[in-house]
């Protein structure tokens, strides 16, 4: 065979999708997710759907379907705390809040409520009021001391009179011509969405009697507005985000848009950057996308979150994070302190599904439901080079590899001679009594979750013959498998995880099976941990210091549902199907925590595994993908295991230098940043790799150019291995 590597001629490659500002040069081994845009938390959904989310503050409030107004302490953004719930009477659909009150979209009926939120912990309906006979409200905005407006579908905009909260009271309405759903008020002005026909602004200096100044239509339906300045921003469906100017706001003039985004639903602006919600469709997945919208006329895409085939309906969004309404999904959370996608090694757009990748050496093995087996040298994962390719007669779905022999399960299993790693060849098979898609190695034996006939147990000692010994059917669809110490752990699609003895593999008996709520569709073990993904819930891990009797130790909800998961360390890397890459730190295994992600090209990350430097990624549309692995984390040193993050600031007010303290409670790479209000970057004044333990420095009162800044209030943020903390300082020229 012809040595491809010698030729140095890359066969098959394409660094699409990757963002040229950020393409790493070759010296680069390793990337830290946590400065890239990813998700930090996603809190356990509710009994219903979240639809709406307003932030105000430190809280956050969730319209929460037929559970009502649910708020949230999100002071610190990677641990919200439940607060309080209003139990609204029917299906809670929007909120916005104006001091100790919040005006809450009922859905059907009654139609809009008046929460007193004064206390967070206890908030309490005060009144209610039916806009019509059969009301669909969607979207609230408060016009003025004592008026908000409501819209209401197709029976246009409602004016109800709040003052008095607890008799709220329509006084009267208005119409678009269209079915209205979207609106923002700013001073004497109101924005209304029509999907049909457009934005239209109205004078409301009379709330009770506005007046229509001037429409604007649009390319496509237009869902939601959001009102900064003389600009408006509008979700339009399928045309993207739309951009007006609004400084003679009865000559309106669109100056800028972004398409191509998918299917957007609502859309919310802080600072230079627009978020919006990306509903998806049958093609896209679902998310949040992010917008620099620094010059209007040309805003640009920075980056998307998917949530994977969960709908997201709003964002709200502050400097530091991203706060999003997830459907079924519940709250979840977000990282936009750095906005730009993590930067990809190389992509390869394969023949697709691609279902499968296993790593070798330098080499890594793709896997292709329809078109096999191919072989790809990763030594130099910037230009990554097809060497051979095998035909796989059956539906490829999984490769186990084992010294010099691989394990492929294809419906049924087959082994191949890896001895020269570039060109396998088949050396015997065994056909099992039912489809089988995922294999485990240990020892002897190959363990097969073979779809609705349960486990099979294979005898490989002869590679070329291999043999089944034994099987068991413990129920359910077997949709995974992993074994450790004569213990094997079966997923099943219906029954939760099986757990089966296998001391005797000739006749494996039944332990017990721990039942889930949800389908469990992965199990996977790493030293003494299990990691059991179970659909709409997330990532449980148990520890396996018995391995007959696992330990639930915590569950980690993920922004998707996980399909395969490999651990190197501390650190799991996660193929999250709709949402891409994620990675875990394990170095707690009691307390898990999402350090970053990197949303794959195509739309389902399917499996992933390790080479030296890099994470290779087979995505079902998207083709091979190789990422750069997630730089190493510090371990916390035994003598600080409960040390906090402190960030002290003397003097405050200053001028124009500022001292800055702060004490770390592990190492690792540390950043602290100066933000102003609206959450621009504007300095960092540290960044480096720093021991556990106090340090300083200074601020000069200068942006990142050298420019004296104004007076004015600012934001210290520190980023470190152990968490976030910010401080509020405030500079007097």
């Amino acid at each position: 065979m012809i040595d491809l590597r010698s030729l140095a001629i890359p066969v098959l490659v394409t660094l699409a999708l990757a963002l040229p500002s950020l393409a790493p040069s070759r010296t680069q081994d390793c990337v830290d997710y946590s400065e890239y845009l990813h998700w930090i938390v996603r809190e356990p959904p509710l009994d219903d759907y979240v639809l709406a989310v307003t932030l105000v503050g430190d809280r956050a409030y969730l319209a929460n379907a037929g559970v009502g107004l649910v708020i949230y302490d999100v002071s610190d953004p990677a641990a919200p705390v439940h607060l309080g719930t209003a139990d609204t009477p029917m299906v809670a659909r929007d909120v916005v809040v104006d001091g100790d009150l919040a005006y809450v979209a009922d859905g059907w009926g009654p139609g809009f409520c008046v929460v007193d939120v004064s206390d967070p912990t206890a908030p309490t309906v005060l009144g209610s009021c039916g806009p019509g006979a059969s009301p669909h409200i969607e979207d609230l905005a408060r016009v003025d001391a004592s008026m908000v407006y409501a819209t209401d579908w197709d029976d246009g905009v409602r004016m109800i009179d709040v003052s008095d909260p607890a008799a709220p009271a329509v006084v009267g309405t208005f119409g678009t011509g269209g079915y209205v759903w979207g609106i923002d008020a700013q001073g004497s002005l109101a924005y209304v969405c029509d999907d049909i026909n457009g934005l239209h602004i109205f004078d409301t200096t009379i709330a009770a009697a506005p007046e229509l100044l001037a429409s604007v239509p649009m390319p496509d339906y237009s869902w939601d507005v959001d009102a900064v300045g003389d600009l408006v921003y509008l979700a339009c469906h399928l045309s993207g985000l739309q951009i007006v100017d609004t400084s003679d706001p009865s000559a309106p003039v669109i100056i800028g848009q972004l398409d191509g985004i998918g299917q957007v639903a609502s859309v919310h602006v802080a600072g230079d950057r627009a978020f919006l919600s990306r509903s998806g469709g049958s093609s896209d997945p679902k998310g949040m996308v992010v917008v620099d919208v620094s010059t209007p006329s040309a805003p640009v895409l920075l980056g998307v979150l998917t949530t994977d085939s969960h709908e997201v309906l709003d964002v709200e969004a502050n400097g530091e994070a991203a706060f999003v309404a997830a459907d079924d999904f519940g709250l979840m959370v977000a990282d936009v302190s750095f906005p730009q996608p993590p930067p990809l090694a190389s992509s390869q757009q394969f023949f697709h599904p691609t279902t499968g990748v296993a790593t070798n050496g330098d080499y890594a093995y793709v896997l292709d439901s329809i078109h096999g087996l191919k072989i790809v040298d990763i030594l130099d994962p910037l230009v990554p080079v097809v060497v051979d390719s095998l035909a796989v007669p059956g539906d490829a779905r999984d490769l186990e590899i084992q010294g010099d022999h691989g394990y492929l399960a294809d419906g049924r299993l087959r082994i191949l001679d890896l001895s020269d790693p570039a060109a396998p060849a088949f050396i015997g098979e065994v056909d099992p009594f039912g489809s089988t898609y995922d294999v485990a190695i240990a020892g002897d034996h190959a363990y097969l979750a073979a779809d609705d006939h349960g486990l099979q147990i294979i005898d490989i000692s002869t590679p070329a013959a291999p043999v089944e010994v034994g099987a068991i059917d413990p129920g359910g669809s077997a949709a995974s498998v992993a074994v450790h110490s004569e213990v094997v752990y079966l997923a099943s699609c219906f029954d939760g995880m099986h757990i089966i003895d296998v001391g005797d593999p000739t006749a494996p008996s039944l332990i017990e099976t721990v039942a889930t709520d949800h389908w469990s569709v992965g199990v996977w073990v790493h030293d003494d941990l299990l990691l059991m993904m179970e659909r709409d819930v997330g990532l449980h891990v148990y520890d396996l210091a018995t391995p007959a009797a696992p330990v639930l130790l915590a569950t980690l909800p993920m922004p998707g549902d996980a399909a395969e998961i490999v651990v190197d360390g501390t650190l799991a890397y996660v193929a999250d199907e709709l949402a891409g890459l994620q990675v875990i730190d394990l170095t707690d295994p009691a307390a898990p925590r999402l350090i970053g992600s990197m949303d794959t090209p195509g739309y389902s990350a399917m499996q992933v595994a390790l080479g030296a430097d890099v994470v290779a990624i087979a995505d079902w549309t998207g083709g091979f993908h190789l990422a750069w692995k997630q730089c190493s984390l510090v371990s916390v040193p035994d003598d600080l295991p409960t040390a906090a993050i402190t960030l002290l600031a003397h003097p405050n007010p200053f001028n124009p230098r500022i001292g800055v303290a702060f004490t770390l409670p592990r190492g690792g790479r540390t950043t602290i940043d100066v933000h102003d209000l609206v959450g621009r970057r504007l300095a960092r004044i540290a960044d480096g790799i720093y021991s556990p333990g106090e340090h300083r420095t200074s601020w000069d009162g200068r942006d990142a150019a050298g420019r004296a800044l104004p007076s004015g209030t600012y934001l210290l943020r520190l980023s470190c291995a152990g968490g976030v903390q910010s401080r509020k300082v405030t500079m007097l020229r």
